[in-house]
């Protein structure tokens, strides 16, 4: 299903650039005791800047103890990067490139999916958050529902194996949690899923 990748165009440097945006809303002059305008900040990574004259990726956190998976989460004929990373979080890198020369974009270092719960008054809501397993995150794709789109397996260093449900679509694919503890499976540390095809699909687990 995955293709090896010879070539990375993938360059990193260490420095940190940071959008500091302020929302302030109307001008508001208005006299003392009416309510005034919060001041909100929203910190934005940049991944990506100039250094010589050309676009390297200049900021990331760590990627230490790095899975990665290769798939074509968008349809469009050439593989993306998921690397799962030791703080239990996968970042996402888009292919911009072709099959013959990729050229991965980070796009997030936090994949962020839905997950089901409930508010104060009971009700069912949807809650859209960063994936975090602990650490070691292994990702793994497969349509395991064999509805058209990749699903998502992840290890983790507790030995669970999280299951996240593709309900967007092979184009846009959004990703739902389903269980924490797939087929109720457990292991000493450190799972890492593999899918193959055999007689019929099955999940293949190292520890």
């Amino acid at each position: 299903m995955f293709k090896a990748k010879i070539i990375f165009n993938i360059q990193v440097a260490f420095s940190l650039f940071l959008i500091l945006g302020f929302s302030l809303g109307t001008p508001n002059y208005s006299t003392a005791g009416e309510e005034q305008p919060i001041l909100t900040y929203n910190w934005i990574p940049q991944f990506y800047g100039k250094m010589k004259g050309e676009t390297k990726l200049l900021y990331t956190r760590s990627f230490a103890r790095s899975i990665l998976r290769f798939v074509d989460i968008d349809d469009d004929g050439d593989d993306d990067l998921f690397v799962g990373k030791a703080d239990g979080r996968i970042a996402f890198f888009h292919n911009q490139g072709s099959t013959t020369t990729p050229i991965f974009k980070l796009i997030t270092e936090d994949l962020v999916v839905i997950h089901e719960g409930v508010d104060k008054q009971s009700n069912s809501i949807l809650i859209q958050t960063i994936l975090d397993v602990g650490n070691n995150a292994a990702p793994e794709f497969v349509d395991i529902d064999n509805d058209g789109d990749f699903d998502l397996f992840i290890g983790s260093k507790d030995g669970h194996i999280f299951h996240y449900e593709n309900r967007g679509n092979k184009l846009s694919p959004r990703f739902f949690r389903k269980t924490p503890i797939y087929m109720g499976l457990k292991f000493g540390g450190n799972s890492v899923p593999l899918l193959a095809i055999l007689t019929v699909t099955e999940l293949m687990i190292y520890w």
